[in-house]
């Protein structure tokens, strides 16, 4: 049995962070969906399953359909049945679109948040139970485990999609622990929701594995995105990744300590850009474009010169290599000053202060630290402007339709914002601290 598993396409998005030109039909997710089925009849799949958010949103049914339709056909006419539960973006769409389809395109398990199964048997006779639920609505509270009670009739493998947050306390997005999936150590869960892919084998234990966005669609999804191949035979299990994203987004570090002057930051940037490219070359399927979020760091004499040289490099600096290309999005300075900071650490006064703090953000009280955290977030959600189209501006950075609100794989999660917090922290620190003892020089 070989089946093609994947999650959180989002047709019929429209919001891109991709630069200029680069933001065409090829790197929108109607043609990762197209890529999919490709690839599905070219190894010769048994079933495609996808666990949740197919289809971006309700409003999006007449751009969603006519993609989503004719994939569903060609996978039919190879003999390639497609089984689905809607996730919190879809709960409306989906069962809509599968109504109107018909069940011969596409099969959707569990509506109105009901268990449900379908087991499935290939033209071999191999056999497998699939299990479904589906979100009735936009927001669940309870977890879906609550009501699961699988049957195991046989040895066939059984598989439950589900769309949900694993281990997250609270979550109005369908919240599961992983201690409860441990209660059925014979199913193996394939999940959408989280963007990043994520698995977790439990010897007797929880199995389950996150399916991950096939494209990447914001600066927080970094690394490789696509599918999964499962095979089931009775020479054993096997899960393979399959690479499908045309992008990639990457935080790499950047260490400029040693440079003898400014302008080397340049090319030691460039330099590490195309390593990095280099490096994933090989395993990057049809991927075009890499969007990096350079790391400045090291110890360097001149760090403001460093900061003014590298500057503008998010719109100019590209770096081919082979077919694909590397362009910087944003650059974060951690330098630090290419003195002994643990002697003037060690001292008294405000350059001590500063050491510290270079030495360790945590070093910052812990009442500055809060209010600067407050302020951060207090910036990230103020609303500059709402334009005609109805799409939100806040932060600097458009927003269109409804937030992936339990997705920590978004870049303006909690976790991206200190980190950014605490490097412009230590830029700002490094530049003060060279500027006080140029003062106590003179």
């Amino acid at each position: 049995m070989k089946i093609l598993f994947t999650a959180d396409i989002h047709i019929g998005r429209r919001s891109s962070r991709l630069p200029g030109s680069a933001d065409s039909a090829r790197h929108s997710c109607a043609a990762v969906w197209s890529r999919i089925v490709d690839h599905a009849i070219a190894e010769q799949v048994d079933l495609v399953l996808a666990s949740g958010d197919l289809v971006d949103e309700a409003n999006r049914f007449l751009e969603a359909i006519g993609p989503l339709e004719r994939g569903l056909q060609r996978l039919r006419e190879v003999g390639i049945e497609t089984v689905a539960v809607s996730g919190n973006h879809d709960h409306e769409v989906l069962p809509a679109i599968a109504d109107q389809i018909g069940e011969g395109g596409l099969r959707l398990l569990g509506r109105r948040g009901r268990w449900e199964r379908y087991t499935f048997e290939n033209r071999s006779g191999e056999r497998v139970h699939l299990d479904g639920w589906s979100f009735p609505r936009g927001r669940v509270e309870e977890s879906p485990l609550a009501s699961y009670a699988p049957l195991f009739p046989d040895n066939a493998p059984v598989l439950a999609l589900l769309h949900a947050d694993v281990d997250s306390p609270g979550s109005s997005f369908a919240p599961v622990a992983s201690v409860e999936m441990r209660r059925f150590p014979g199913v193996l869960f394939l999940l959408g929701h989280i963007h990043r892919t994520r698995g977790i084998n439990e010897p007797g234990g929880a199995r389950f594995l996150y399916a991950g966005s096939p494209q990447a669609m914001d600066p927080g999804e970094t690394g490789a995105h696509g599918a999964w191949i499962l095979e089931f035979g009775a020479a054993g299990n096997s899960v393979r990744h399959l690479p499908l994203s045309t992008v990639r987004y990457e935080t790499i570090e950047v260490d400029i300590g040693g440079v003898s002057r400014p302008e080397d930051a340049q090319g030691r940037l460039h330099g590490a850009l195309r390593e990095h490219l280099e490096e994933i070359a090989g395993q990057s399927g049809p991927l075009e474009l890499v969007r990096y979020r350079p790391r400045i760091t090291g110890a360097t004499r001149f760090p403001r010169l460093i900061e003014e040289k590298l500057a503008g490099s998010d719109e100019t600096l590209e770096v081919p290599s082979g077919r694909l290309t590397g362009t910087v999005e944003v650059l974060h300075f951690a330098m630090k000053p290419e003195r002994d900071l643990e002697a003037l650490a060690a001292g008294v006064g405000a350059p001590a202060v500063l050491a510290r703090l270079l030495l360790s953000p945590d070093n910052l009280p812990p009442a500055l630290r809060d209010e600067l955290r407050r302020k951060v977030n207090e910036i990230h959600s103020s609303t500059v402007f709402v334009e005609v189209s109805g799409v939100e501006v806040s932060g600097g950075e458009a927003k269109g339709g409804e937030a992936d609100e339990a997705d920590p794989a978004g870049s303006d999660d909690s976790a991206s914002r200190t980190t950014a917090m605490d490097a412009e922290l230590m830029r700002a620190a490094a530049v003060l601290l060279e500027e006080l003892l140029g003062q106590k020089v003179a």
